[in-house]
């Protein structure tokens, strides 16, 4: 009996610690840092490449190295078995014409595989793309879209309960697309609260799977439709998807290639745009505000319905794919799903777009070519990538944004491949929410700050709460509230100590309580600032210690102390993302790292 409770035990904590241990990252990593810091060179200047192999942040010296170099997708330098004896590698490269010159290194360590990458942009500001305009792209789609328009929507929509919260009600619709009994399928979610709002049309990336609804972007304040695009029910179980996938859509993206007429992107493109006759129809959209965004094959088409619904009021796309399918027939770099890449004739020689094998492929794949549609897109667009993308590669990326003729931001995050950062996710929704002129705790804040400056000054104070002239530790009471009878409009907390994962901070104040004051006081309507005073992480030192040169250098990119700073601005990070107030939502801050960053006395302003 005891072994069977004992067994029951183990088994009980091996799932407490499932939950709270998850893995992240590996302990081997292999780094490939350029020399310019934002990656980009002018054509004709040689970038030069530091490699490293690194176990727990510190070089392993004499570690065998496989590189390939060149330009992306077309590596031209390949080397195998390097040894780097001290720990280290310098691969120079250099590109005659604009584009993307990629690093990538492999090394197998206790018999695994460990890869690292570093992609560095020849002028991409120069970059354009190879593609053509069929002389009858506007009346192809427009006689499309108008022939689809004859069969009514005939939308319907069933309320799932299990997803609905107080604050949204959330449906699984479906409407006609492109012809009768063709019908596109979504998850549209709708604020309970009666109201007219601005509406968001989420388009996927590739792929064949279910959908669960947009609850998160902006629950009480905004309409939003994510759609599925191919005709099927989008609440199923995974392995229904996964069946369809590896059977009957497998590869779908090849299927109609030779017609324009039958290509699998035309019933998908339209639907697109009947969504977006669908949220136009809805009582509760505002009649103003219709964004459009996706990534990879969404960031697509995102692009296409932004050019052939002037409704389209914003674009977000990112890394999007099929733009520029061209390229690769003269040798750069091409676009997801690389219709046409490396591939040869009966004689082994690379073919042209002349070549009768493939023609119509070429001539279909400009109808839905992304750089064609991004020709006609009026309406402010943001658009995110990174350079060591290697499915939607950053040549096409770039050409394709440098034909946008419209408002646009180009937000580049070098490091990123075919996915996204946090920091890249909170600022593409940010973007989102600002288009939609939607107030988040942030923006209201900012909104706040610029109102009171008008208005005279702030008072502030460092730790009120937790020790005065002649107390400490007294939930509640503030040398200030003592003196005028309110707490200081403006209350100052330090972070000094959390990159050491300390319980108290360089106060002797624990980060419990400074999270629960600091929540306290924005709740009662004041405002937090948040320093930083973080110990040296070249010596283990205090801030004030700079007795050592060099500190500086050591947290950047290629130094000895960047991956161990990467950890303590990551625990940073995990502090103020959980500052919540009663109802979940996040407390806004003033953060200001760098403290005093002029001055000589603290190692980051050495």
């Amino acid at each position: 009996m005891r072994k069977t409770a004992l067994l029951v035990l183990m088994a009980l904590l091996a799932g407490v610690l499932t939950v709270s241990a998850q893995i992240r990252g590996n302990n081997i990593t292999v780094m490939v840092v350029p020399d310019h810091q934002d990656w980009n060179y002018e054509v004709g200047q040689t970038a030069t490449f530091q490699v490293s192999v690194r176990r727990s942040s510190t070089l392993l010296d004499n570690i065998t190295v496989d590189y390939e170099a060149g330009p992306e997708m077309y590596p031209d330098e390949k080397k195998q078995g390097v040894v780097l004896k001290d720990g280290t590698l310098t691969v120079k490269g250099k590109m005659k014409t604009p584009g993307f010159y990629r690093l990538t290194v492999t090394t197998h360590v206790g018999g695994k595989e460990y890869k690292g990458a570093a992609t560095a942009a020849f002028s991409p500001e120069k970059l354009r793309p190879t593609t053509t305009e069929p002389a009858d792209f506007d009346q192809f789609w427009t006689k499309t879209l108008e022939e689809a328009r004859w069969t009514p929507l005939n939308a319907q929509r069933e309320l799932l309960p299990e997803r609905s919260t107080e604050d949204v009600n959330v449906y699984q619709v479906s409407f006609h697309n492109i012809r009768w009994g063709s019908r596109t399928y979504g998850i549209l979610s709708v604020p309970t609260k009666p109201g007219r709002y601005p509406a968001l049309l989420r388009v996927p990336g590739a792929g064949v799977r279910p959908y669960s609804g947009d609850t998160y972007t902006a629950p009480t304040k905004a309409i939003v439709l994510e759609i599925g695009i191919h005709g099927i029910d989008v609440t199923q179980p995974q392995t229904f998807y996964d069946n369809l996938m590896n059977g009957a859509l497998n590869c779908y993206w090849n299927f109609g290639m030779d017609d324009r007429y039958q290509s699998y992107y035309r019933r998908v493109v339209v639907g697109c745009v009947r969504s977006v006759d669908y949220i136009a129809s809805l009582p509760e959209w505002d009649g103003r505000t219709i964004g459009v965004t996706g990534a990879s094959q969404g960031g697509f088409l995102s692009y296409a319905t932004a050019a052939l619904d002037r409704r389209i009021t914003f674009v977000a796309a990112v890394h999007p794919a099929l733009c520029d399918h061209t390229a690769s027939l003269v040798g750069v770099a091409c676009g997801w799903p690389h219709y046409f890449y490396q591939m040869k004739n009966e004689k082994g020689e690379m073919r042209n777009e002349k070549d009768p094998q493939i023609k119509a492929r070429v001539e279909t794949s400009r109808y839905y070519d992304g750089v064609n549609f991004v020709r006609r897109i009026k309406c402010p667009t943001w658009v995110s990538f990174g350079y060591n993308d290697d499915v939607v590669p950053p040549t096409t990326a770039y050409a394709t944004y440098n034909t946008l003729n419209c408002e646009k931001t180009l937000s580049i995050y070098q490091q990123t491949a075919h996915f996204w950062y946090q920091e890249q996710w909170d600022e593409w929704q940010q973007w989102l929410l600002q288009q939609m002129n939607i107030i988040t705790p942030a923006t209201e804040l900012a909104t706040r700050l610029e109102t009171l400056q008008k208005r005279g000054y702030m008072a502030g104070h460092q730790d009120d709460p937790f020790y005065g002239l002649t107390w400490e530790w007294e939930w509640g009471r503030s040398d200030i509230r003592d003196l005028v009878g309110d707490y200081p409009a403006v209350m100052g907390f330090d972070l000094g100590g959390i990159e050491m994962d300390d319980e108290k901070n360089l106060d002797s104040v624990p980060f419990m309580r400074i999270r629960e004051q600091l929540v306290a006081h924005v709740e009662r309507g004041g405002i937090v600032t948040l320093s930083w005073h973080p110990r040296n992480p070249l010596t283990g030192g205090t801030a004030w210690d700079v007795e050592t040169p060099g500190v500086v250098t050591s947290i950047l990119p290629g130094g000895q102390q960047y991956p161990k700073f990467q950890q303590w601005m990551q625990r940073v990070g995990d502090f103020i993302a959980s500052l919540k107030d009663a109802n979940g939502q996040p407390v806004p801050v003033i953060f200001r790292p760098w403290h005093e960053n002029n001055g000589s006395w603290f190692w980051w302003g050495q």
